[in-house]
């Protein structure tokens, strides 16, 4: 759809991070009907308004179909407003958001983008641990703020037009998953040729940080450039996995215990409560939510009973 003459996604996958929206989106993305961006994550109603919206229509092949954007930054505290502004360019915006169990999406958020990206360590002046990366970014443990998230894209669409999907249902049912969000966009059912050759493995970065920082930053500023898009897209999903796989190393990774070990008490109390609170908002967004869908999501989501804690 477009406003003013122009054009906005139609699906907006926004997030949580590290839940899941990579697989998804590769799954959605096999109809035939959809159109994906020739980058991961555009991530343009967050961080790259400024490179203008001309910019933002050539990372879609075709301006028919539906546009399918999965930026996970949409919904990191710092950028809540970015569902807003995509849904000024279309009013019948829809929204998919994943949830995970809080605490181990915070650890994952954290390893990726403080091990495997190297964000936020120049503030505490060296690598970070779990506990200084949680000083340094809001968003390490708000984007686990499920309930604040929610009221947020709410507050950006209608209440029908948003989506909760449990992590579980993506990473041990995708294609119920796929076929879920392609009913909730008005597409009809794809047919088999749609639900083959898709890598069904989740993106779990926690499980690998680059070898040295110099290999970091080149990375870094490879994929800030406009030839990263081209480079991605030549190589393809698989070989670009094999690249990565030469340039990492998992040596470097803590286990959960012994990140929560640099926490303080007062940040304990706080995953505590974000993982409390987010579980009640979930466990009642699923409850209404599969009321009127006629679905069983909330037995799906199967961390919110007993959510992990420290």
């Amino acid at each position: 759809m477009t406003s003013g003459g122009k054009r906005g996604p139609d699906l907006l996958l926004a997030g949580a991070a590290r839940s899941g929206t990579t697989t998804l989106a590769a799954w959605i993305g096999r109809h035939p009907q959809t159109v994906s961006p020739s980058i991961k994550e555009p991530n343009f109603f967050s961080t790259r308004g400024d490179r203008g919206h001309e910019w933002y229509e050539s990372l879609f092949g075709r301006r028919d179909g539906t546009w399918i954007d999965a930026s996970a930054q949409y919904s990191f505290p710092s950028h809540l407003a970015a569902a807003a502004r995509a849904a000024a360019l279309n009013p019948e915006l829809r929204i998919v958001y994943l949830v995970r169990d809080p605490l181990p999406r915070a650890f994952s958020h954290y390893c990726h983008e403080v091990l495997y990206m190297g964000h936020h360590s120049a503030a505490v002046g060296g690598v970070a641990d779990f506990g200084a990366a949680m000083r340094a970014s809001d968003d390490i443990l708000g984007a686990s703020d499920y309930e604040t998230v929610i009221d947020g894209l709410v507050d950006a669409v209608s209440d029908d037009r948003l989506l909760v999907l449990p992590f579980e249902l993506v990473a041990h049912e995708p294609e119920r998953a796929a076929e879920t969000v392609w009913s909730f966009a008005g597409l009809p059912p794809a047919g088999p040729d749609e639900l083959v050759a898709v890598d069904t493995e989740l993106f779990t970065n926690e499980r690998a940080v680059f070898a040295s920082p110099l290999v970091r930053r080149a990375f870094k500023a490879i994929r800030t450039t406009r030839i990263y898009p081209r480079v991605r897209a030549a190589l393809g999903a698989e070989r670009m996995r094999r690249v990565r796989a030469r340039l990492t190393s998992d040596d470097a990774i803590p286990t959960l215990h012994a990140a929560l070990s640099t926490c303080s008490s007062e940040q304990r109390a706080e995953v505590v409560r974000v993982a409390t609170r987010s579980a009640e908002a979930v466990r009642e967004r699923l409850r209404s939510q599969d009321a009127r869908n006629g679905t069983d999501f909330l037995s799906a989501c199967t961390w919110l009973d007993e959510p992990t804690l420290p």
